[in-house]
């Protein structure tokens, strides 16, 4: 009887810390908050040619927009609202560390996607000015919309 109480809490301990461990990796990363200039956003493009993902947040007629970056293979930066054009906003994470867009596979931090497969990032229109990605003010009226009923 004391062994099968130790096997049963021994078992719930695992299967907690292993939930625990899951929910670490899955865990969206802290956007990081921008502010229009000029009505528009302005970024570094080397703050953001690191082949990693780049999650920022920006308030756009009082709702909290987010939005990824992310450099391509072919050096290129891509841009898209942190949403899927099937499922909707819960975040988007890559599904291997160091993946690229669009090559990049997308999955949702919620483990009960309503979709099987990837996420289509909804994209962001943006441009190159010099050495700095711009983002103009118009561009983010869909993800005003996308993230008002978050």
């Amino acid at each position: 009887m004391i062994a099968s109480c130790t096997a049963s809490c021994l078992f719930i301990l695992l299967i907690t810390a292993e939930f625990i461990y899951a929910e670490s990796l899955t865990a969206l990363s802290v956007p990081k908050p921008v502010t229009f200039e000029n009505a528009a956003v302005r970024i570094p493009v080397a703050a953001v040619s690191d082949g990693d993902l780049h999650r920022f947040v920006i308030e756009d007629q009082g709702v909290h927009v987010r939005f990824i970056i992310i450099e391509k293979p072919d050096r290129t930066l891509a841009v898209a609202l942190d949403a899927c054009q099937i499922c909707g906003n819960p975040g988007l994470l890559p599904e291997r560390p160091r993946s690229h867009l669009p090559q990049l596979r997308l999955r949702y931090r919620n483990i009960k996607h309503r979709h099987p497969g990837s996420c289509n990032p909804i994209p962001l229109e943006s441009h190159i000015d010099g050495d700095t990605l711009v983002i103009n003010e118009d561009a983010f009226e869909r993800g005003v919309r996308v993230f008002r009923n978050v």
